[in-house]
């Protein structure tokens, strides 16, 4: 099994470049080490163990953080579907000749933009938030207030967040609006 464990820049020594022509040493710009071993547990327990490990540092996750942040993943989201739509969803030509192109460009663009943008700001989704926070619970590792009072205030961060963003959407006329309620109805 692997994990990856943060390493100084400094700590790298300069070896010579794995090639045929001679050249400068290269240093190795990386940020973490790959280590493996025994004491990393491989599987399905493994994992579970580390859902569970990160459901219990969520579910205690004080609700002053968990506003901001859910409000953000929420917007987040909203974005990347406002992507999506104005994309994949406002391109009448190319639903009219091939639908099924027209639906992957849709799915292309809007969660895996509205998901890289949450997971670069650190953000807090109840979908995620349901299943490593109630497995912490399921093991004993969090409490039941703490799960109901994470899972209901990121869903709420989340839902009023990307509330907003259509709000805004909708007040400057970007011009999604047609595709959003064909992507809707």
């Amino acid at each position: 099994a692997l994990s990856l464990t943060p390493v100084a820049a400094e700590a790298w020594a300069p070896r010579p470049m794995p090639s045929l022509h001679k050249s400068a040493p290269m240093r190795a710009e990386a940020a973490v080490a790959v280590t493996g071993g025994s004491d990393a547990r491989a599987g399905p327990a493994g994992v579970y163990d580390a859902a569970v490990t990160l459901g219990a540092g969520k579910a205690a996750t004080p609700i002053s953080k968990l506003i901001p942040l859910s409000f953000l993943s929420g917007a987040h989201i909203a974005l990347g579907a406002m992507l999506a739509v104005s994309v994949g969803g406002s391109v009448p030509g190319i639903k009219a000749a091939n639908p099924g192109v027209q639906r992957a460009l849709l799915g292309v663009m809007g969660l895996p933009m509205g998901l890289l943008m949450v997971l670069g700001a650190g953000g807090e989704l109840v979908t995620g938030n349901m299943a490593v926070c109630t497995a912490a619970y399921k093991a004993g590792k969090a409490s039941l207030s703490d799960l109901c009072r994470n899972l209901g205030t990121v869903y709420l961060g989340n839902f009023v967040g990307s509330l907003a963003v259509a709000a805004l959407g909708a007040w400057a006329s970007t011009g999604v609006t047609g595709g959003a309620i064909a992507v809707a109805t």
